[in-house]
C-alpha cells in the first residue's frame, strides 16, 4: 500500500563480469532512488546504511552487500 517495489534483472555474465553464483556469495551492491518535485530532489533512498553522507557513487567501499541464497539449501 505504501512504499516502494523494485525488481530488476542484471545478466551475470558479460563482457565485463563474470559472476559466479554459489550459495552465500556476497556482492558488493547499491542502488538509489531519488523523488523530486518540479525544481529539486525532494527525497532519496538509498540500499546501503553505510552511505551517509551520500558518496557510495565515488567510493564503492560504502555499497551495501547483496547475499546470494540457494533456495534448496
Amino acid at each position: 500500500e505504501t512504499g516502494y517495489l523494485i525488481e530488476a534483472s542484471v545478466p551475470l555474465k558479460n563482457d565485463v563480469w563474470d559472476i559466479q553464483l554459489e550459495h552465500l556469495g556476497v556482492l558488493g551492491f547499491q542502488t538509489h532512488l531519488n523523488g523530486s518535485s518540479a525544481t529539486d530532489r525532494d527525497v532519496k533512498l538509498i540500499w546501503s546504511a553505510a552511505d551517509t553522507a551520500d558518496q557510495s557513487y565515488n567510493n564503492p567501499s560504502l555499497f551495501g552487500q547483496l547475499i546470494f541464497w540457494d533456495k534448496s539449501q
